[in-house]
């Protein structure tokens, strides 16, 4: 298993990846996100989603048309 690791505001995150991988996506994920200033992150949503497999279709499931700016931002969309 893999750990994150990384420092989010005062706390360390310690999410766990069965594969190098995976962690390596949630790291670049998280940089990214930091780097343009978001502070929404979907894996801690309020729904508690927390697979990275299943994370772009529980952004279209749940969000919906509320929260599509986050399914756009994670995507690399722009913006509107």
């Amino acid at each position: 298993m893999e750990v994150c690791n990384l420092f989010i505001g005062a706390t360390i995150c310690t999410k766990e990846f069965e594969r190098f991988a995976g962690l390596r996506r949630h790291q670049t994920m998280f940089l990214t996100r930091f780097e343009r200033g978001t502070t929404h992150c979907c894996e801690c949503c309020e729904f508690g989603c927390f697979d990275e497999r299943t994370l772009c279709a529980h952004v279209r499931k749940k969000h919906r048309g509320r929260s599509i700016s986050t399914f756009r931002h994670r995507h690399g969309h722009p913006l509107f």
